[in-house]
């Protein structure tokens, strides 16, 4: 059902406690043993440790909170260690064009600098037309063919740096920085949104929208805003040869 707020009245403080994670149909709970959790177990609806449920009872999943942070502010990324006098690109703070960008990346996006940090080239590989994108931000961008858009710029990869990315990681590694987990709900949706614009599909046949990705924990988060938003998903993994993918 839909989830509220509410008050604990309960509180344990036991240090350092051993875990258990439950996997359904829709999502995967994990808590200590003595966490409770709406359930139907032996028969009865009634608030059951995690310790005491069985394969066989059914956890009520919970959605639609649609609860935000208001994380925007960036003002302070141009404060770095590089100590610049003038900086070309000049955000104070998210936008949802911006948060748009954020999301292409983590679907599309990859990034080159050099051991120095006094080199860097930002890539979004997508078959649309992004330029129109990067016009509305002020952003000079190259692209040499129908799919490549190419940044140079260190003032770009310090923004992205800032607000949390590790633009080290590859496909299999991305994941949503926490900052931009805590944006508002105008901006989130903005993140999805790219997202899904880089690797999202629809399936017309079969009447669903969905994402894919070969890292899961990018798969979870998005799982997660997606039921925060109060939009039913399911989580799937893919098995191939070489590699795993999944799907939410």
């Amino acid at each position: 059902g839909c989830l509220t707020t509410r008050n604990g009245n309960l509180l344990f403080n036991n240090g350092c406690v051993d875990t258990l994670k439950i996997n359904t149909p829709i999502v995967s709970v994990e808590g200590s043993l003595n966490h409770k959790l709406w359930s139907y177990s032996n028969g009865k609806y009634d608030w059951h440790k995690l310790e005491d449920l069985r394969d066989s009872d059914w956890v009520a999943n919970q959605y639609g909170p649609t609860l935000f942070g208001n994380y925007e502010n960036i003002d302070g990324y141009n404060n770095d260690s590089h100590k610049r006098t003038k900086f070309k690109y000049d955000f104070k703070k998210i936008t949802p064009d911006l948060a748009y960008l954020f999301g292409l990346y983590i679907s599309e996006g990859s990034c080159y600098k050099n051991k120095n940090n006094t080199g860097c080239m930002i890539t979004i590989s997508c078959g649309d037309d992004a330029t129109p994108l990067f016009e509305k931000l002020g952003i000079k961008c190259n692209k040499y063919d129908n799919v490549h858009h190419c940044i140079s710029s260190l003032d770009l990869m310090m923004l992205f740096e800032y607000v949390g990315f590790d633009l080290s990681k590859k496909a299999s590694q991305k994941e949503i920085p926490i900052n931009l987990m805590k944006m508002n709900k105008e901006n989130t949706i903005a993140l999805l949104q790219g997202l899904f614009d880089g690797d999202g599909y629809s399936d017309a046949v079969r009447g669903r929208v969905g994402y894919s990705s070969t890292s899961e924990k990018l798969i979870d988060q998005v799982h997660m805003l997606l039921l925060n938003l109060g939009l039913w998903a399911k989580k799937n993994k893919k098995t191939k040869e070489r590699s795993n993918s999944y799907e939410s």
